[in-house]
């Protein structure tokens, strides 16, 4: 048996578990196919061999490890499974990935809402009030803290839904923006400062080149 086949083969019993609701065990087996999916992403040919819906093994696997979380009520690892469905987005083929990206929002919204239920209200109110933290290694919103990830990408998938999240929302991206500009005003700077510094030390060692050179022109006159 293949590797493909393997893969294939844990995928499609991890789904039979699903359906039978054995949701741990189909979890051990899809854990295992994720694996394999992920080496074959590695190699650069995760969508040869797309499985249902004309959807890569990686996104269908993560989606229904998202499910299985999300019976289990694991909701945070739910979101993880569900968020990183889309890690090669633009690899996948477009019609079927477009319906298959509106179910998995459905459920990363499900998942979202609970998770700001289960928070404390005060805290909730504290997130939104507060000027958010900022961490530009991150795309935004993942650029954000925890509890404000939440109401971002709340509002990012359910707009309609989620109005009052807006204003928290435009601010926080309007931040995000302004540091990255500041960011990289400073990588230009430090640049430019770094390539004075070489165009110097070049310009210092061709001096010095002329000089020797007129000095030994010299004394051969």
């Amino acid at each position: 048996m293949s590797k493909w086949q393997i893969a294939d083969e844990l995928y499609y019993s991890g789904h039979a578990l699903f359906q039978q609701g054995h949701y741990e065990q189909a979890l051990e087996k899809l854990r295992r196919g994720e694996d394999f999916f992920r080496r074959f992403d590695a190699r650069g040919h995760p969508f040869l061999r797309p499985l249902q819906h004309g959807i890569s093994g990686l996104a269908n696997t993560l989606f229904l490890e998202g499910r299985c979380y999300e019976f289990l009520k694991e909701f945070d690892q739910a979101v993880t499974c569900f968020e990183t469905c889309f890690i090669h987005a633009k690899f996948e083929k477009r019609r079927p990935f477009r319906a298959f990206k509106q179910s998995v929002q459905q459920h990363l919204a499900a998942c979202y809402e609970t998770l700001i239920d289960k928070t404390a209200p005060d805290a909730m109110a504290k997130v939104v009030s507060s000027v958010p933290s900022i961490n530009i290694s991150y795309q935004f919103p993942f650029s954000l803290s925890p509890d404000a990830i939440l109401i971002a990408r709340l509002y990012e998938i359910s707009p309609e839904r989620h109005g009052p999240f807006k204003a928290f929302y435009e601010n926080a991206r309007a931040r995000d923006a302004d540091l990255r500009k500041q960011d990289k005003r400073s990588d230009e700077g430090s640049l430019k400062t770094l390539s004075a510094v070489v165009w110097g030390v070049i310009g210092a060692v061709w001096l010095f080149y002329g000089i020797m050179v007129a000095r030994m022109l010299f004394l051969k006159q």
